[in-house]
This record gives structure tokens, C-alpha cells and sequence, in this order.
């Protein structure tokens, strides 16, 4: 189901952004809110439409791959 691949991708990325803002707030002495302006919010948009991509992507190959 479409809906939940893409809740799964953006379970995925929680991680990634995560650890990345936590990473550029300490190696640039900034707090987490100038980190992820820097690091996280310039990226958003680009990501979300990676995983809708990705989710529609794996949703039909697992449609062909169902036995009928």
C-alpha cells in the first residue's frame, strides 16, 4: 500500500536527519535549530519526492511480483 511505503521511507530518514543535525550543531558549535535550517530544511522538499518516487516505484514492482 502506497500510504505506507511512504511512512516507512520517512521512518527511515528520521535517523539520517537526525544524527546529520546533531552532527553539524556540535562540529559548528550552532544549536539544533540553526543545524537543521542548515543542514535538514534545505533538503526537505527534494527528499519527500525521492521517497513518493521510491514508494510508487516499490509498491508496483510488489504488485507484479504477487502471485495472482
Amino acid at each position: 500500500d502506497l500510504k505506507a511505503q511512504i511512512v516507512c521511507w520517512t521512518l527511515a530518514m528520521l535517523p539520517v536527519y537526525i544524527i546529520g543535525t546533531v552532527w553539524l550543531a556540535e562540529y559548528y558549535g550552532v544549536d539544533m535549530a540553526q543545524a537543521f535550517e542548515w543542514g535538514v530544511e534545505p533538503f526537505l522538499i527534494w527528499d519527500f519526492a525521492k521517497i513518493v518516487v521510491m514508494a510508487l516505484v516499490t509498491t508496483k514492482l510488489w504488485s507484479y511480483s504477487q502471485p495472482e
